[in-house]
């Protein structure tokens, strides 16, 4: 009987420690994230955020994109293209701030961001002569959903709506993110 008394009160006093150790590290204020997002800013960017009071957040990354150019005949015939239409890849650089808004793990997040062309790889598929390297500055409302979760994991939903500035193209971008806080 003495040893299953005392079974039974190691295997408490164990799962007591074990949720007070797993309760004080999801206690731990992780200030950092690394995170991948898919859509949103691109059709693939890799993040870094860092957070200061609880919630404020500024952002920064990289994504990659493509964007539709449109051929003249003449430039058709010379370059070999199969079509007067192409979609070029290219690199960008995006920065955000962000307010959360909410409880412990569930957040609203609310901001604004600005992506830029930093590097259009067309110069290196076509003659300097065909493309030059442009620079698109787009700005962004950030509107979205957050959760924090256990150990770290990070998931974000976030409908960013891109604004071309020289163009004046509006696009409705949704995105999603998972990553990890540290």
């Amino acid at each position: 009987m003495k040893s299953i008394i005392s079974l039974v009160l190691c295997i408490v006093t164990s799962g007591i420690c074990l949720a007070q150790e797993l309760n004080s590290n999801d206690s731990i204020e992780r200030k950092n994230a690394l995170y991948i997002e898919v859509a949103g800013r691109g059709y693939f960017s890799l993040n870094y955020e860092r957070a200061w009071h609880s919630s404020n957040r500024a952002s920064f990354g990289f994504g990659w994109n493509h964007h539709e150019t449109n051929f003249t005949p003449e430039e058709v015939q010379e370059y070999g293209l199969e079509s007067n239409h192409e979609n070029l890849p290219y690199l960008s650089f995006h920065t955000q701030y962000s307010k959360l808004i909410g409880g412990k793990r569930s957040k609203f997040e609310f901001g604004a961001g600005t992506l830029i062309t930093f590097f259009d790889l067309a110069r290196f598929k076509f003659a300097s002569k065909l493309h030059e390297t442009e620079s698109y500055v787009n700005l962004y409302p950030v509107i979205g959903y957050r959760f924090e979760g256990y150990n770290g994991f990070l998931f974000i939903f976030t409908f960013n709506p891109l604004i071309q500035i020289p163009q004046g193209y509006f696009w409705p971008i949704p995105g999603i993110s998972f990553g990890y806080k540290f």
